[in-house]
């Protein structure tokens, strides 16, 4: 009964990350406002940013790879990030509703799910306790030529904060 449970939370999880539908693994270019500060710095690969709410995240550079044929979605070619998310609160953290936007040359990119490969996203119910932090590695599909990228983070859907954690070609 507890693997029903964990299932349905990956579901849920990749519904809230990837979208519904069976659409290209990149989009037109969506309407989101990032923060102006966030915009006029972009940040750098390695970097450790404020991402509010009493967080930090640090973003690696993207690795570029060919997704295996368990990947979904499917994709020519995708990007992979290792994430660590610092809590410097008083109150655990819960990185399962953390948001994570990339783009393409300005178009949407999906999350590719790469379980193979390392790319699993976040998956589970862990907690990040005050002090404490997490790592995870996600991945985006993008086009087969070298894109600029960029990847942004909300630390939960409801927050109006984003934050650009990752701006450059790959």
């Amino acid at each position: 009964m507890k693997t029903v449970g964990w299932a349905a939370a990956l579901c849920a999880l990749l519904v809230l990350v990837t979208g519904c539908g069976s659409g290209p693994a990149y989009s037109e270019p969506a309407e989101r406002s990032i923060a102006a500060s966030a915009a006029s710095n972009p940040s750098r690969s390695g970097e450790r940013r404020p991402l509010g709410d009493d967080l930090s995240i640090t973003v690696s550079g993207p690795t570029s790879f060919v997704p295996t044929d368990s990947a979904y979605p499917k994709s020519p070619r995708a990007l992979g990030f290792d994430v660590t998310v610092e809590n410097h609160g008083t109150t655990a953290y819960r990185p399962t509703v953390l948001v994570l936007t990339a783009t393409a040359d300005g178009a949407g990119a999906r999350q590719v799910i790469d379980s193979t490969q390392g790319y699993a996203g976040m998956v589970g119910d862990i907690e990040i306790a005050p002090g404490a932090k997490a790592r995870f590695s996600v991945a985006f599909a993008v086009p087969e030529e070298r894109v600029t990228v960029r990847l942004s983070a909300q630390p939960d859907p409801a927050s109006r904060s984003m934050v650009m954690v990752f701006e450059g070609l790959a």
